[in-house]
């Protein structure tokens, strides 16, 4: 039993040094850094994964980022400066700070009250899954807060907001554009015509390796503003001969 364990403790090790050794990860990260933002403003869209977080009055709520509580554009340009901190310098509080916006209920990069990814996958009391949604979502529907929110960060004109982030059920009627016309939310599943992970589709319910074991990526032409969807293979092998390469299945539970 102890040398099962040790065998465990070090594979999981040696996966571990596979992420922190990776000069290919390295390298996309440092794109990532060089590139990404928390929130951009192009023309008249305004641009950020998930929220802003809010009351139920739509007001925005703060959150403490280096010992000062920070809201709205502010929040975002606080986060900003925290997670590049981060990637220089890898303090344990940015660090902290990163997971936290992996799943925290005031992160604009998350959304909901909490994570129930393990209860979903292996709790059976459905009581367990359930996870509230920021009011900002159900907001967003609303003209006058998608006005407000807009111009408190930096949009300017006839706005349009532009999330990500939650996955958009068309085959429930909702609509990628919201009620407001002033917010849309883009979701990269619907351009594929298969079911993957969190990319569940009813019409195509089926995982498709033989046409779909693909990276989805969207290029932005920033002469025309034009976005063109394309793909990019995805690697049948690991970046470190310490871990071998585990063939793709679907998932079942």
């Amino acid at each position: 039993m102890a040398a099962r364990h040790a065998w465990r403790a070090d594979s999981i090790e040696r996966l571990r040094r596979s992420f922190l050794d990776s000069p290919s990860l390295w390298r996309d990260m440092c794109f990532v850094e060089e590139r990404g933002a928390m929130l951009a403003v192009r023309d008249e869209n305004v641009i950020f994964h998930a929220c802003v977080p809010v009351d139920a009055a739509g007001e925005p709520l703060d959150l403490l980022v280096d010992g000062k509580p920070q809201r709205g554009k502010a929040l975002f340009t606080a986060l900003d400066g925290v997670v590049r901190r981060a990637f220089r310098e890898r303090r344990t509080s940015d660090l902290d700070v990163l997971y936290y916006l992996w799943a925290g209920p005031r992160s604009p990069l998350f959304g909901k009250d909490r994570m129930a990814t393990f209860e979903t996958y292996f709790v059976a009391d459905k009581a367990t899954h359930k996870e509230t949604k920021n009011p900002y979502f159900e907001l967003i529907h609303d003209k006058a807060f998608c006005k407000r929110i807009a111009t408190e960060l930096g949009g300017t004109g006839d706005v349009l907001i532009v999330n990500g982030h939650v996955p958009v059920k068309l085959e429930a009627g909702e609509s990628p554009l919201k009620r407001s016309g002033m917010a849309v939310t883009i979701d990269g599943a619907a351009n594929r015509l298969e079911s993957r992970g969190a990319h569940a589709r009813e019409d195509f319910p089926q995982r498709d390796d033989q046409n779909w074991m693909k990276h989805t990526l969207a290029w932005l032409d920033p002469e025309t503003g034009k976005t063109r969807i394309d793909y990019r293979p995805v690697h049948t092998y690991t970046l470190t001969n310490d871990v071998a390469y585990i063939p793709p299945k679907a998932r079942t539970y």
